[in-house]
């Protein structure tokens, strides 16, 4: 059904408490029950009264539980669940994690038959759960050696191998792993995953700045931004991955480079500029193209990598995306760059540059193989059905807020 007005909000939220005593006590022994429960669950949920109320009742726990039913009732289930956490309220979220829901979504995730949809919906989830760093640690199980980032690596696995559809309006079912991704980079843990070499798993995200889902664009570049907090793998990211170019080719328009502006270019940017040419447009996200120049940002740290950035001729692209940027915040950050760019170069390193950095990020980085945190949509059930979107909360690391509408 559709969004509930105030008379049928009301007379829903007065109908939570027989629901969950009916759901308790009858429910574990009629699957139909359940399914009509988990529907209203999540009609409820897509108003805060409702959640407050449904918190009031001990909700959560029985939802919880019902993840691992059937799809016709774990889909609400996951839906109520992802409304609920949208909140961030820190005692709920607490709840959940208690509940061992992360473990649950992994069980899901791992499930052959998992629709698309569920798929989904889990993510969501997962994403909002880790948004606090609590969350992250348990997604990364940052208790156990042995086991630190095995199963987020094998999600990622899938996440890079899926191919999104090609149709904006059909379901991109692991889109909001890479939000989870930028909520892992927030741990020091998270960051060593994404970096170690052996998994190859940064050079091959550099790839989704160019995906056509601003979601996994979004959660990728934060993720890249706060890679490059680790200010030991500069040279790696510049020189052998060519991290610049990915930076960079987002934010470069259609104007024309002169030819000493050109010289000394990133070849493959030239290659891009040249076959787009007036065709070529930005990154029309606010937020991504914030964590895009975050990174360059960090990027001047050093002098060499600042040297680097000037020899391969950063500073007219970003001259002419001042021009066009529309953002006060992101031109404030450009101005940061470009007075490094434009200098005499006197000093040396300027560790300044990283400010407020994630957690536990150090010189040092973590693992032997190294060397050396969205108020979206709403999920409505039958109090309707659902209609998804995704908008970022203004936190340190850009993490990812879902609802369901």
């Amino acid at each position: 059904m559709s969004a509930l007005d105030d008379a049928s909000v009301d007379e829903a939220i007065s109908q939570i408490k027989d629901v969950v005593e009916m759901a308790k006590e009858h429910g574990p022994k009629q699957p139909q029950l359940r399914e009509m429960a988990a529907e209203f669950f999540v009609g409820v949920s897509d108003t805060e009264r409702g959640r407050r109320e449904m918190d009031k009742h001990g909700v959560t726990p029985l939802i919880v539980r019902w993840t691992g039913d059937k799809e016709s009732i774990s889909l609400n289930a996951y839906g109520c669940l992802v409304n609920l956490s949208a909140d961030l309220l820190e005692e709920r979220l607490a709840t959940m994690l208690k509940l061992k829901t992360i473990d649950r979504i992994f069980e899901t995730l791992n499930t052959e038959d998992c629709s698309g949809e569920l798929r989904n919906n889990s993510l969501a989830l997962l994403a909002n759960l880790t948004t606090p760093e609590e969350g992250s640690r348990d997604l990364l199980q940052s208790a156990d050696a042995v086991l630190v980032g095995v199963r987020l690596r094998r999600a990622v696995e899938k996440f890079l191998s899926f191919t999104p559809p090609a149709a904006s309006e059909e379901l991109d079912q692991w889109q909001h792993l890479a939000s989870v991704l930028c909520n892992a980079s927030q741990l020091q843990d998270g960051r060593d995953l994404l970096r170690r070499r052996s998994t190859n798993i940064l050079p091959r995200l550099l790839g989704q700045l160019k995906s056509k889902n601003p979601v996994r664009r979004r959660g990728v570049a934060v993720a890249i931004c706060n890679c490059c907090y680790e200010t030991q793998d500069h040279d790696w990211l510049l020189n052998e991955l060519g991290v610049l170019s990915c930076l960079l080719m987002p934010l470069a328009g259609p104007e024309e480079l002169l030819p000493d502006e050109r010289d000394g270019m990133e070849p493959a940017i030239l290659e891009a500029l040249d076959a787009q040419g007036a065709e070529k447009v930005r990154e029309p996200d606010d937020d991504t193209r914030f964590h895009l120049l975050q990174a360059i940002h960090l990027l001047c740290t050093s002098k060499i990598s600042r040297q680097y950035l000037r020899r391969r001729r950063a500073y007219p692209l970003i001259r002419n995306y001042d021009l066009w940027e529309p953002s006060e915040k992101n031109k404030e950050v450009v101005i940061n760059i470009v007075n490094f760019l434009i200098r005499d170069e006197e000093e040396g390193d300027n560790e300044d540059i990283l400010g407020k950095k994630p957690e536990s990020s150090d010189a040092s980085g973590g693992s032997s193989d190294l060397p050396m945190g969205q108020n979206a949509a709403t999920h409505h059930g039958n109090a309707d059905l659902f209609k998804r979107d995704m908008v970022e909360l203004d936190d340190d690391h850009g993490a990812a807020v879902y609802e369901i509408d």
